[in-house]
């Protein structure tokens, strides 16, 4: 090491040495060398116990947080309310979030600006000392400190239901504190109907919720006794006409009149099962032959055993009709092109993660960087309902739920404030 720099390591250690929480040890370090002040020490009896790395990373982090000794740029907040904690976190930058108090100091930079009971946020640009009205910052921030705070219990059946609460960032626990006020609510699972409510938070009070989810297959959720005789009982009554087959060996007797039955649609990961209301079974065929009767068509996913609809029919033998079940394309099989556009005055230039979350498989991602509107992504999606979340300049964004389908555009909107 040349003179200069061991002159700058000993500057730097002497500086050090009075900045330092720990100097005290250093200085009996010294007494027990027979120094008698750590300043009569040499450069070479310096590095013996100082390493060159970690000085200067001390002196790096002492630069970082050098506000905290005066230095930086000074943050004037006026009449800032004892209720209401704000936070600075930097923007592509070196430090921490921290909080903001009536005088503070930070570093000149880029900060995004939130509450504790805020609903947005607020990017700013600090280059200067400045002064801002707290009232213009907690409008900006949706942040009242007129409104006191609640808590929120949503008690879903069934358990793992996803609950997404409009209006706030943060995602649904037990007990989630909110500012007073109204709340759009969605309660969804697949293989169920979604529910939207709205609940009213009321200062210091916990607001309590029941939701049930009833089955999108109405049999799931509720059975009826159904008379085959009544029209209005929801029967999907048959009418068949044909000749009975005397070798049919699913036929009980030659004699009983039958007819053919064909259901409809005939896919490979669809299969359905035939049961005459005194519990026979029939094996389901494209075209089949059956007695004049009561059935129950039921249909299943293929290999899962997942039933999905069922339907309550009586065959007559006066005309030839055709069972049609309503059944959807199955999730995550077909690939289609999806548009996903973010709009944002406040992130603009920011590295943004995009998650999309499958009820089945991997999580998919997206990293890229916002432009000074926002961010438009083109991809392709398997069609399905994905749970979407983004997070861009140290703030979460909870998305909401996005199903792709067939026979739509598939580009979805989002406004980022």
């Amino acid at each position: 090491m040349n003179n200069a720099a061991k002159a700058l390591v000993y500057t730097l250690f002497i500086f050090l040495l009075v900045s330092c929480s720990k100097s005290g040890k250093l200085f009996d370090v010294a007494k027990e060398e027979g120094v008698s002040s750590a300043t009569g020490w040499g450069v070479d009896g310096v590095l013996k116990y100082v390493d060159l790395d970690y000085a200067l990373s001390l002196v790096e982090e002492n630069r970082v947080h050098s506000v905290k000794a005066g230095k930086g740029i000074s943050i004037v907040i006026s009449d800032l309310k004892s209720n209401v904690a704000l936070y600075a976190t930097p923007i592509d930058g070196v430090g921490v979030k921290k909080r903001l108090y009536e005088n503070s100091q930070l570093f000149p930079g880029s900060y995004v600006i939130t509450s504790n009971i805020g609903t947005s946020s607020l990017k700013v640009s600090l280059r200067k000392n400045t002064t801002f009205d707290f009232y213009k910052i907690a409008n900006a921030l949706q942040a009242d400190a007129s409104k006191g705070r609640g808590r929120l219990k949503l008690t879903v059946s069934p358990e793992d239901a996803k609950i997404v609460i409009y209006g706030t960032p943060h995602k649904y626990h037990e007990g989630l504190k909110l500012p007073e006020g109204q709340y759009d609510v969605k309660v969804s699972k697949p293989g169920y109907q979604a529910k939207n409510l709205t609940v009213s938070i009321a200062k210091n009070t916990l607001t309590s919720e029941s939701i049930t989810l009833q089955l999108a297959d109405s049999l799931g959720s509720k059975k009826k006794n159904v008379d085959f005789n009544d029209r209005e009982s929801g029967i999907e009554r048959i009418a068949i006409t044909g000749a009975a087959k005397e070798n049919n060996s699913e036929l009980q007797a030659s004699a009983i009149p039958t007819g053919k039955l064909v259901i409809l649609p005939q896919r490979n990961d669809i299969e359905y099962t035939i049961t005459s209301v005194s519990g026979a079974q029939f094996t389901a065929k494209p075209s089949l032959e059956l007695p004049v009767g009561n059935y129950y068509v039921t249909a299943s996913r293929r290999g899962l055993g997942d039933v999905i609809a069922r339907k309550q029919i009586r065959i007559l033998s006066t005309e030839q009709n055709n069972v049609v079940f309503s059944i959807p394309a199955l999730p995550y099989q077909n690939q289609l092109p999806v548009s996903l556009v973010f709009k944002s005055d406040l992130l603009g230039r920011q590295r943004a993660e995009i998650n999309l979350v499958p009820n089945q498989g991997e999580t998919i991602s997206f990293r890229k960087r916002m432009g000074r509107r926002g961010l438009e992504i083109e991809t392709v999606l398997l069609n399905g309902e994905y749970s979407a979340e983004l997070t861009a300049g140290g703030i979460q964004y909870d998305l909401g739920s996005i199903t792709i389908e067939e026979n739509k555009s598939n580009k979805f909107e989002f406004v980022l404030k």
